[in-house]
């Protein structure tokens, strides 16, 4: 079923249920549709929906990729341990928000370097295409019809976007704002994953006078 259809009359019913004067829908990149986005403005919803950056116009990903353009943010859940900084573009008359952390990047990069080990071990072992079938080919080139190697020009572009986060959005919060709003979808994210994992149990005691 398409988002849009199942979307809409829920985030309507909560506005009017809890007399809301404003709803700000917030999602993930799964979302990232120009369909999507086009059904919640004309439903006179707010969004701020995370953005596929790596796959839009080359003109403006050149942009993107300036961060030495980027300003200081202090955003209130942010570490001691993590620069922010973000910068605001346009993109099909929508706001574009691209945000770069220092934290995260350190993290992308230690994600990529144990992703191409494991690729270099598994590719010494055998090149074979066949191998490969349904595994990540993000950083292999094929060479023929048979073999894999790995393609240190993909590699290469990938570091590039180390750290980059970006959001499109209708809302006319500041940046700070509607990055918060973004941040919080860890909570959903948690809660997938209590709910999916394996519950631990552990004996109760309800005689004892702590319980």
């Amino acid at each position: 079923t398409f988002e849009g259809h199942s979307l809409i009359p829920v985030l309507t019913a909560l506005k009017a249920r809890y007399c809301l004067e404003k709803v700000v829908f917030v999602a993930d990149r799964g979302l990232f549709a120009a369909e999507n986005l086009q059904f919640l403005e004309d439903s006179g919803l707010h969004y701020v929906v995370g953005a596929r950056i790596k796959n839009l116009p080359t003109a403006l990903t050149q942009q993107i990729l300036e961060t030495e353009r980027y300003r200081p943010l202090t955003l209130a859940d942010n570490s001691n341990t993590d620069t922010v900084k973000a910068a605001e573009f346009l993109y099909k008359k929508r706001r574009l928000v691209v945000s770069h952390s220092a934290a995260r990047a350190r993290k992308d990069a230690e994600d990529r370097d144990t992703a191409v080990q494991k690729l270099r071990r598994k590719l010494n072992q055998s090149n074979d295409v066949k191998r490969f079938v349904g595994h990540t080919q993000k950083y292999l080139t094929q060479n023929g019809d048979s073999t894999l190697a790995l393609d240190a020009e993909k590699i290469a572009r990938a570091a590039r976007f180390d750290g980059l986060t970006g959001v499109i959005t209708n809302a006319t919060e500041p940046i700070e704002t509607l990055l918060a709003h973004y941040h919080g979808l860890w909570h959903i994210e948690e809660t997938f994953r209590i709910s999916k994992h394996d519950l631990k149990i552990r004996p109760i005691f309800h005689w004892k006078a702590a319980r």
